[in-house]
């Protein structure tokens, strides 16, 4: 009897490791995307959720799904059936493109109370400095005279 519980627990252990699939995440550059979010769904439904690790790959148990949606940023997002994921071992995720037909841009010049409150100090200082110069231009012009009024 015992050896048969060790023979159905080894049979279940091995069958459990066999649902796992690891999968690598690929950018068309053939970088493997580290961060990438995987969402598992099943029936359309949440079931889980996790990133890819610092080699690019992810592991799932395969009976917990039935698709997964896989997004990185500046890549398209894809949603894959179990079936495609079970094929191979790697998912290339194509680069997103942004077509515009139009573009506008906008420029709004503001001054800030702080700006303008410095270029008026900054007039004042300058202002004052070539009132002062001109004062001492006067005085070094001027000659001294003694109190009987004659010049020096």
């Amino acid at each position: 009897m015992e050896n048969y519980l060790l023979l159905l627990f080894l049979c279940l252990g091995t069958n459990t490791i066999a649902q796992q699939k690891q999968v690598w995440v690929v950018g068309q550059d053939g970088e493997f995307l580290i961060g990438a979010n995987v969402v598992a769904l099943k029936d359309g439904q949440f079931v889980k959720g996790i990133s890819t690790s610092q080699e690019g790959d992810f592991i799932f148990d395969e009976s917990q799904w039935d698709q997964l949606k896989i997004s990185y940023i500046g890549y398209e997002e894809l949603l894959l059936s179990k079936e495609e994921v079970m094929v191979d071992d790697f998912i290339l995720l194509p680069l997103a493109t942004n077509n515009l037909a139009q573009i506008e841009v906008f420029f709004n010049k503001v001054y800030s109370l702080t700006n303008s409150f410095f270029l008026k100090l900054t007039n004042l200082s300058s202002h004052m400095h070539k009132k002062h110069r001109n004062i001492s231009r006067r005085n070094t012009t001027d000659t001294t005279c003694l109190p009987d009024g004659t010049r020096l």
